[in-house]
């Protein structure tokens, strides 16, 4: 069955349908579609977190790994804030973010394949030796 949209539509709720039509047999199809159209990319990064005197967690190797369409220093702006958009180890120790870390880790077009990268990272700093914090 091939599913197309029209050359022209009458008002904008047609054209909306259709594209909710299209939209949905595509992903029906496997295919993976970029919402954003091409005008969002995701970013991996990775946050110091401080040491905690005597604690289990507190290292000079602990950090926090995340993933977001906002530049990364934005988002350790929010993380330090607090608040409901921020990881509370971050709010409570985070200090910077760490560019070493993060030189290598390529930016990507669709939030699966960040979430994917974020989940990695976070594994691949644990086996480096690191304690990390986020990584989901």
């Amino acid at each position: 069955q091939e599913i197309r949209g029209l050359d022209s539509y009458r008002t904008k709720e047609e054209a909306s349908e259709a594209r909710t039509r299209i939209r949905d047999h595509l992903l029906g199809c496997a295919y993976v579609l970029d919402a954003a159209n091409g005008d969002e990319i995701f970013t991996v990064y990775v946050i110091n977190l401080q040491e905690i005197a005597g604690g289990d967690k507190g290292s000079t190797n602990w950090v926090y790994v995340g993933q977001t369409s906002k530049a990364p220093e934005e988002r350790l702006k929010e993380h330090l804030a607090g608040g409901t958009m921020s990881n509370k180890a971050v709010s409570t120790y985070g200090l910077d973010l760490n560019e070493y870390l993060m030189r290598e880790i390529p930016q990507v077009r669709f939030r699966s394949d960040a979430l994917w990268l974020e989940r990695h990272v976070g594994e691949e700093l644990k086996q480096r030796g690191y304690k990390v914090e986020g990584a989901h």
